[in-house]
């Protein structure tokens, strides 16, 4: 099973995921960045699941775009190749998305996602 958790960069969404547990998924509220500045997306899961994903939405609601995944430590990218976005795991509970240099296509709907198995 996999648990979304969606931001968007000039406006977050919280929903609560639901329960599976009793673990959480945890990402930074709204943000609002300059074109040419950084952005920095923190994802983190009390749950320990080795799988962590982030998705892109763009504003007209078009399909999930896969920009990065994490079994484990390693972090892999899928659809993307672009010198401006990067992410990071720093452990098997924070999964960092940093989009430098925004522009204005970067604004869109962020979703962190984990799973226990990998999809």
């Amino acid at each position: 099973s996999t648990w979304w958790h969606p931001c968007i960069i000039a406006g977050c969404l919280l929903p609560s995921p639901p329960d599976a547990g009793g673990g959480e998924i945890h990402q930074a509220p709204s943000l609002m960045v300059k074109e040419g500045g950084i952005a920095q997306l923190e994802c983190s899961q009390t749950y320990g699941h080795d799988n962590m994903y982030w998705y892109k939405q763009q504003p007209q609601g078009m399909a999930l775009q896969l920009l990065y995944y994490s079994i484990e430590n390693a972090v892999e990218t899928n659809e993307i190749k672009s010198d401006r976005l990067t992410a990071r795991r720093l452990d098997n509970k924070v999964f960092c998305l940093n989009i430098s240099s925004v522009e204005a296509s970067d604004t869109a709907v962020y979703f962190c996602a984990r799973s226990i198995e990998g999809c």
